[in-house]
């Protein structure tokens, strides 16, 4: 139905009624344009396409803030936090105001252009590749969503063209510069980089280890990024003896790594105010946090390890093992290969007793 109410500065109001039976009305400056939405709107229903338009009229911000919500029980804490400060620092201040139903392919490349140039908001250089294509993940999730749930009729993330993003250099130290870096870190956070670069640990996962998890030599690591994170890593006597001098530092009945009030670390603040200066101080830069995890997979190869093992002791699965970590192992099939057949050779990493009754008769 079709009103006209001249005392508006949009007199014509278009009104139909929604299928859960609700009046949905919408104002025009022209009679022609009322109809013609009131048209499409029952046109809408009877094709079973109808979208209730005020659905959209909620922000970006808003509906990100009921979707962030609901992720509290499937993603780990740092997970979210890291989120989090995506949505504040790139989307809020840039199109977090846009009604869901107002925002456009443009209105997305516009705001992908200004997080490349940094500008608006803060100026002081521009955002990296990684973090421009993290952030719009989040935003284009949840513009999906919300054409699965009735708040768009269709999806704006349309063949939008995100900056490139060059494949990261893996850094691996040396076991002597690991040690380093830990004396130069500080006491405090000194087992955060052992317990990554001789145990394997991501960062979220070396935050969050408490004392109860380790039982003897053990330690329970209670991974969320995947069902293979949850696992149990053994730890190597040197670690084990620094990390008993640390309980004795600093006691604690909780955290392995923790803050002043016993609180776990913000591995933002510790990236950014303790690790960056202790790498500056021995190793050098690049290196980042999640480097003390690829030089663990670099000792452990050196030392001989199994990949099997290695991607057991990550949480990881073979195949992501091969795909991250396959370069290194080509150079020690390299070596292996060109050892072999030698008449002196005696590698064998265990014997075999021609007793044994397992031994066979060696034509299997």
């Amino acid at each position: 139905m079709i009103e006209h109410r001249p005392d508006r500065p949009s007199p014509w109001r278009a009104r139909v009624r929604a299928p859960d039976g609700r009046l949905v009305s919408k104002s025009f400056r022209r009679k022609e344009d009322a109809i013609a939405w009131e048209q499409s709107q029952r046109t809408d229903m009877r094709r079973g396409e109808w979208v209730d338009p005020t659905a959209g009229d909620l922000t970006l911000t808003a509906w990100l803030v009921q979707l962030e919500a609901r992720k509290r029980i499937k993603l780990a804490e740092s997970t979210l936090e890291n989120r989090k400060h995506l949505i504040r620092s790139y989307v809020d201040p840039y199109i977090g105001l846009y009604p869901l139903n107002r925002i456009t392919t443009e209105t997305l490349e516009q705001w992908i252009a200004d997080l490349h140039n940094h500008v608006g908001v803060n100026s002081r250089r521009a955002l990296s590749p990684a973090t421009i294509r993290k952030t719009y993940v989040i935003v284009a999730e949840a513009l999906k969503l919300a054409v699965a749930r009735g708040r768009l009729a269709r999806d704006p993330n349309v063949d939008v063209e995100l900056p490139a993003v060059g494949k990261p250099e893996h850094r691996y130290l040396s076991e002597g510069e690991v040690w380093q870096l830990a004396d130069a870190i500080g006491p405090r956070y000194r087992p955060f980089v052992l317990i990554g670069a001789f145990a394997g640990l991501r960062p979220g996962e070396i935050r969050t280890a408490q004392w109860s998890d380790l039982n003897g030599s053990r330690l329970l690591v209670r991974g969320t990024k995947t069902e293979r994170a949850l696992r149990t890593v053994k730890l190597s006597p040197p670690l084990m003896d620094e990390l008993e001098k640390h309980r004795r530092a600093f006691p604690s009945a909780g955290f392995i790594v923790h803050r002043e009030d016993g609180t776990a670390v913000d591995l933002r603040n510790l990236r950014n105010r303790r690790f960056k200066t202790a790498v500056r101080k021995t190793v050098g830069e690049p290196m980042r946090l999640h480097d003390l995890r690829h030089t663990h997979v670099a000792i452990l190869i050196a030392h001989g390890a199994h990949p099997h093992v290695i991607a057991e002791r990550l949480g990881d699965s073979i195949k992501t093992t091969f795909d991250t970590y396959g370069h290194i192992l080509e150079g020690v099939e390299d070596a292996a290969v060109d050892r072999i057949g030698r008449r002196d050779a005696d590698v064998l990493p265990f014997r075999v007793s021609p007793n044994d009754p397992q031994a066979g008769d060696g034509t299997g």
